[in-house]
């Protein structure tokens, strides 16, 4: 599976190409525009609707321009922690149930609604381990 940095270059080794403008010189734009460089959500609304930009797009710029302000991407645990905070620190140990039992999913086709670890019953192990084994 890519990483979130093979992702971002996929898109951001073409965008000279793409938008006529290298990852550079839109970082260097975003700065002159007086939009929040930390703020990707403001920062990608201002490429969308000021320049058009299409939305993988504007995250591999936005992602850049923060970056370049010091922005630091959180590690997949970093995100995971911060997902389960305030009302939804309860839910925790249902993704750790999950997790526990899944190992390494491949990609999912069923969607299960887990509200509490008994809910990580052997049906959901199982249906997990169908789903590892044809996903290799």
């Amino acid at each position: 599976m890519p990483s979130p940095d093979d992702m971002t270059s996929a898109v951001t080794d073409s965008i000279d190409e793409r938008t006529g403008r290298s990852i550079a010189g839109w970082v260097a734009l975003v700065g002159t525009a007086g939009v929040d460089p930390l703020d990707q959500n403001a920062v990608r609304t201002w490429l969308r609707e000021v320049h058009g930009v299409r939305q993988n797009t504007q995250w591999a710029i936005a992602d850049e321009v923060a970056r370049a302000a010091g922005w630091v991407r959180p590690t997949v645990e970093q995100y995971v922690d911060g997902q389960y905070t305030g009302a939804r620190a309860a839910l925790r140990p249902v993704f750790d149930a999950v997790r526990e039992a899944a190992k390494a999913p491949g990609s999912a086709t069923h969607r299960v609604r887990l509200t509490t670890v008994d809910d990580v019953d052997d049906e959901v192990r199982t249906l997990l381990r169908a789903a590892c084994e044809q996903n290799g």
